[in-house]
């Protein structure tokens, strides 16, 4: 039997991992195009395993020259292991594709998306490294440590926030003609005190 076919099979049995395999050489990662903010969290992903691994990655711009590809989806169908949120792993014999829940780039993503993004594509990109799930407590193979708000509750977020804002400008405007009041009157108790 060749050596690439021994690869292979121990590959998909589990035994040996992607990174044991590769032996130092870096892995090739293309990264779906997406916009900077979600391209950056990819990066910073890549940068903890490089860290907390003797692993290094390379990014390609040719898809069919990845051992590893990054993609986007709006919606995941519930296929994300946290609570059908997040992101998940498919397994090739080519090679594993990562595919990650898209966040936008409006307010959510800045409440929370950038934060989780990063903490599922560490942990996604930990399976694609031949690690399994843990239940250890802070561990970034717990899928229990990472929180995706559900659904509704961005709905609600989405609701709150704006309405919110606008009560807030509303608070502001009337201390502010509370202010204008208070000086004008003082202006024309001070002008009656000097006649």
């Amino acid at each position: 039997m060749s050596r690439a076919i021994v690869v292979i099979c121990l590959l998909l049995s589990g035994v040996v991992s992607f990174a044991d395999v590769n032996m130092g050489a870096p892995i090739d990662v293309y990264i779906e195009h997406s916009d900077p903010n979600h391209e950056q969290v990819i990066l910073d992903a890549m940068k903890y395993w490089e860290k907390h691994r003797s692993v290094s990655f390379n990014i390609v711009e040719n898809v069919n020259d990845a051992d590893i590809v990054v993609r986007w989806a709006e919606d995941i169908n519930g296929k994300g292991e946290f609570g059908g949120r997040g992101g998940y792993v498919i397994v090739d014999t080519s090679r594993k594709e990562i595919v990650l829940e898209y966040f936008g780039n409006g307010l959510k993503w800045w409440l929370y998306g950038k934060r989780v993004l990063k903490m599922v594509a560490i942990h996604e990109f930990g399976h694609t490294l031949g690690l399994q799930d843990t239940n250890k407590l802070g561990d970034v193979m717990n899928p229990k440590s990472i929180r995706i708000p559900s659904k509704t509750t961005l709905k609600i977020i989405g609701f709150l926030l704006p309405a919110s804002s606008f009560f807030m400008l509303v608070f502001i405007v009337r201390h502010y003609l509370s202010y204008l009041r208070a000086k004008r009157e003082r202006y024309e108790l001070e002008r009656f005190m000097k006649e």
